[in-house]
Parts: C-alpha cells; sequence; structure tokens
C-alpha cells in the first residue's frame, strides 16, 4: 500500500509539473491560483492473482533427513522416532561378585615338636580356590585385561628357602602362572611379605562342575633350605592370604552367564501446551509401535514390555505384546546384533486405543529383560566387557484415521510498527478475495477469523472464510469403501472472502488480536469408519481479487 501510494505521488507530480512548462505561453488563458489544491483517485482492480497445487509431497524435501512423513508406494505415514529410550548395560545384567580372600596354612597338620633337621625339605600341597558366583551361572574361561592376583604371605619357618605357586587354571601372556617367592631367615623369627602378580592379557580356566561356584586349584611348594643341625620349631607354618582383584571387571566370559532379570518401570506425563484450543475426538485406525534394539550379549535375551496410558477421565489402555526373544550372535568376533519387536493390531489388538486425542495425560512402560529365559544351564555363552543392549522405538502412524476436531486459537495481530502510518486503509472501500478449490482430500476444514481487542476484551467483528454458515471452507471429497477417494467424483468448490471498509478499519486499527477458531473433520465421520491420506492427492486452487481503493490527496502532501 504505501508504495503505491508513493508511486501514485510520484505519476501525479509529472502531471502537474508537464503544464509549468508551457506557462510562458498560456499566462493570459490559464488563472492557477483558481486550481483545486485536491484531487481524488478511484481506482478499480479485477484480475486473477495467483494459481496452484499443493500435495504432501510439497511439505518434504528431497534432503530433508528429518522429516517424520515416509512414503511407501501411495501410503503416507508419519514416523516418530526415539533412537534410545533406555539402555541396559553388562552390570545389569551379568555379574560376577567381588571374591573373598582365603586363608592357607602350609602344612595343614600344626608340627608338634620341634624338628631337628639335616637335609633339604620340602612341603608340598594342593589347595582349592572357590570363585563365587550368583544366578545359576558357570564360568568356562574369564579373560581379563585388569585386577591382580594377591598374597599376603607369612612363615615362622625361619629359614632361607623358597614359595613356590603353580596354578594350572590360570595363564598370563599364553603361560601357566607359576612363581617363586624367596623366603629369607629373619631376625624376629618371622618372614612376612606382600605379592601382587597383575592379570593383564590372562585367562582363568576354573573347574566348572558345580553350579554357581568355579573352582582353580593352587600347587603351593615351600622348599627349606636347610644346614645341618637346623631346627623347626613346634607349629611353624607359612601362611597365605590369598585372592583375585577384578574378577567383576572382566573383559569376556565364556560359560552360562546366569537368569538375572532387569527390571524397568517408568511413567511419564504429556505435555500439550499447544494443544490446548483442540476439541474433539482423533483415532488413527493401523498404527504400529516399533520396539528397536541392538545389543553385543551372546547369549538368548528376552524382552517383555508393557506400554501404558492414563486418561483424564480415569480410563487406561495397556498394551500387552507377547514376551519377545531377542536375536543373538554365537561368534564374539562378530557380537552386535541389531532386530525390531512389532506392536501392531495383529499382536496387539487394542493399540488404536492408546493413539487417540485427546491422549492420555500420563503414558510409561514396564519393562522386564531375562538373561537365558529358558534356563539351558548347559547353553554356551558369551558376555563382553562393552556389552549392551539399547532400545529405541519407532512409532508409525499410516494417515488413516476418523477425526472431528474444533480448534481455537489466538495470536497476535500488528500490522504496522511505530513508525508506519496506517491511514493506508482509509483508501479501501471493498475487497473481494475469490477462490475456486479442487480438494482430493478426504477432509473439510473450516475457519473464521474472530478481530479481538484484548484491551476491553472485546470480539469485533468476525470474517468467515465460507461464505455460507452451512458448508465448510473445503469440503472433502466423498471415499468408497476402503476409505479412499473417488477422484471423478470430487467438484469445484467456488466462493470468496469479502472484507469491506468497516472491516478493514477494524482490522487494522482496532484489533490487536486475532482468534482462529476452525474445524477438521474426515469425511462424514459419525458414518465412515476411517479414510486415508495418499499421497497422490492434491488441492488445486486459483485466487482473483476484485477491489476499489479511494485516494485523495494533493499535490503538497
Amino acid at each position: 500500500m504505501r508504495l503505491f501510494k508513493k508511486t501514485l505521488n510520484i505519476g501525479l507530480l509529472l502531471l502537474f509539473t508537464m503544464p509549468v512548462l508551457f506557462t510562458s505561453c498560456m499566462k493570459d488563458k490559464l488563472d492557477f491560483d483558481k486550481m483545486s489544491t485536491r484531487f481524488e483517485y478511484n481506482p478499480g482492480i479485477d484480475a486473477p492473482l495467483f494459481k496452484g497445487s499443493f500435495s504432501i509431497e510439497d511439505l518434504v524435501s528431497d534432503d530433508d533427513e528429518d522429516s517424520i512423513i515416509v512414503f511407501r508406494g501411495e501410503e503416507v505415514i508419519l514416523v516418530l522416532k526415539m533412537d534410545s529410550i533406555y539402555s541396559i548395560d553388562v552390570s545389569s545384567l551379568v555379574e560376577i561378585p567381588e571374591q573373598d580372600t582365603i586363608e592357607y596354612i602350609i602344612p595343614r597338620d600344626e608340627i608338634p615338636m620341634d624338628i631337628t633337621l639335616y637335609s633339604d625339605t620340602t612341603f608340598v600341597q594342593r589347595e582349592e580356590y572357590s570363585i563365587a558366583l550368583a544366578n545359576n551361572m558357570r564360568l568356562d574361561s574369564v579373560y581379563l585385561n585388569s585386577g591382580s592376583l594377591v598374597m599376603d604371605i607369612t612363615t615362622t619357618f625361619n629359614i632361607d628357602g623358597d614359595l613356590r605357586i603353580n596354578i594350572p587354571g590360570i595363564y598370563i601372556d599364553n603361560e601357566q602362572f607359576s612363581e617363586v617367592v624367596p623366603i629369607t631367615e629373619n631376625p624376629s623369627g618371622i618372614f612376612d611379605t606382600v605379592v601382587s602378580y597383575p592379570l593383564v592379557n590372562a585367562v582363568i580356566i576354573p573347574d566348572s562342575s558345580m553350579a554357581n561356584e568355579g573352582y582353580i586349584h593352587i600347587d603351593f611348594s615351600v622348599e627349606l633350605d636347610v644346614e645341618p643341625g637346623s631346627i623347626i620349631r613346634a607349629g611353624s607354618q607359612t601362611n597365605i592370604d590369598f585372592s583375585i582383584s577384578g574378577l567383576e571387571d572382566f573383559d569376556a566370559i565364556f560359560g552360562y552367564a546366569g537368569d538375572t532379570s532387569f527390571v524397568q518401570d517408568t511413567i511419564m506425563g504429556i505435555d500439550l501446551g499447544t494443544l490446548e484450543g483442540v476439541r474433539g475426538t482423533f483415532a488413527v485406525t493401523n498404527p504400529m509401535i516399533k520396539i528397536n534394539y541392538a545389543h553385543s550379549f551372546g547369549l538368548p535375551v528376552s524382552v517383555d514390555i508393557d506400554v501404558k496410558g492414563y486418561f483424564e477421565d480415569g480410563d487406561s489402555v495397556i498394551l500387552s505384546p507377547d514376551i519377545e526373544m531377542l536375536n543373538a550372535s554365537s561368534d564374539h568376533l562378530m557380537p552386535d546384533v541389531e532386530g525390531s519387536i512389532i506392536i501392531d493390531k495383529t499382536t496387539v489388538s487394542n493399540i488404536d486405543d492408546l493413539l487417540v486425542f485427546p491422549p492420555p495425560d500420563t503414558i510409561g512402560y514396564n519393562l522386564a529383560v531375562n538373561a537365558n529365559p529358558d534356563g539351558d544351564t548347559t547353553a554356551t555363552n558369551f558376555v563382553l566387557y562393552d556389552s549392551e543392549l539399547l532400545v529405541g522405538m519407532e512409532v508409525e502412524v499410516p494417515l488413516e484415521f476418523r477425526a472431528d476436531l474444533q480448534f481455537r486459537d489466538t495470536v497476535k495481530f500488528s500490522p504496522f510498527s511505530d513508525s508506519e502510518e496506517d491511514e493506508e486503509v482509509d483508501y479501501i472501500e471493498y475487497a473481494r478475495l475469490f477462490y475456486i478449490f479442487r480438494n482430493e482430500f478426504p477432509i473439510n476444514l473450516d475457519a473464521d477469523l474472530v478481530l479481538y481487542d484484548s484491551i476491553t476484551d472485546t470480539k469485533l467483528d468476525t470474517l468467515p472464510l465460507n461464505e455460507r454458515a452451512d458448508t465448510y471452507f473445503l469440503n472433502a471429497a466423498p471415499v468408497d469403501s476402503e476409505g479412499e477417494s473417488i477422484l471423478e467424483e470430487v467438484r469445484d468448490i467456488e466462493g470468496s472472502i469479502n472484507i469491506d471498509h468497516d472491516m478493514a478499519y477494524t482490522l487494522f486499527n482496532d484489533a490487536n488480536k486475532l482468534i482462529l477458531i476452525g474445524r477438521f473433520s474426515s469425511y462424514d465421520p459419525e458414518n465412515v469408519a476411517s479414510v486415508k491420506i495418499l499421497r497422490s492427492y492434491k488441492i488445486d486452487f486459483k485466487f482473483g481479487l476484485d477491489a476499489k481503493i479511494h485516494y485523495v490527496s494533493s499535490p503538497d502532501e
């Protein structure tokens, strides 16, 4: 409008400048003092504005990887993805307890009296170290790159010698564990030392013949270098406090990983503040919830999940699909496995009771993950130090629904900035926006704009987008028994949006907010179960304008 005004003023200035150029020969015929200082301009506009077409494909860019709209042939699907809703690491599903320290006494039988020795003497003893396990676990082998084998050694023989330790069930750098600890005579009569051996690149292969326990054999040998006439005092012995630390920080275990269960129960509120102005009903027809998982546990794992929705009116919906077994790898070198659990109407008949409008106030899930649910303790599993189960969720909603919604929204309206003048609206006598639609979508749409002054809390006027109260702005295309539009029965929709001078003045001068009141519904929602939105549907539209401008000004303005 401002561009129009400036262009008009320039044109008028040129019109009035041209006669001035001829004043030298026309002074006796024209009296400029008698010329009017006001003029009027009353252009009329009656012309097409634009035309075009719209389809669902127009909402999706070819390079838009984040779009929630997916096409499968003619089918249009809304896809909502949550890559990770929970995770379970190895410590939650498989656990090796911290190990105890076990004391060994050499020899087992106490020396009852002093003994005089005349040659080297050796005490040989085999012991068992018990590895504590839980949940029916069986260890065939454990691979470690951390932890330690620790021995606190005390001896009262008080004769120089060696303590030899051989453990057939432990290998470090592919060599069976074998160490020698020197023992020296001590003036106090007691020799005491602590030795620690890092379990780096180590393998423990226990005897796993008993459930919940594994054993490793330890061969101790106390060798005394005797000088003839040396005396071993009564009660002399070697004490060894033996422990394995860090076994729970394994790199990999093989055997039976146990039958642990992991349970998680979560409820969360749904914040739909942006939909406060929406009322009515909406129900999808064929939704699907896909529980996606990725894990690296080399053992059978079952998942039992319930999805729960609680509504404001006290109703609730619980989706209880069957317990699902997750795929698992049998190769520890390629442990990663991915898969999905499908929840749809074929597996859970009431799924469409959850994905409705109004939606649940709260929604949550109860998840139980069970290792080795079949209880076959003879099975061979593997678990790695970084094994974990990641679970995500993907909700697919084909655009196949039944809807009868009313919506209301209020937006601020400020067409002019503080530095601009708004008198341009005075020049509008009337404006009519003509339209022709051809709607192939099986949805009705209707809307009114209420001009509102929030300062005085006054509804100033209403601008209907359709000419008749008993029709829609967009009439739905009729559908067949499958809910698909019957394109040959689609008819053009013609109408206009009318703004007279008073409404234009109210809109641009008095209203500071616009209230949008409308209705969105599927074709005949009371009698038609659902309608489908297909990829090929489109809306063709044409717009034209009929308007009249009344403009009054003067050369001085």
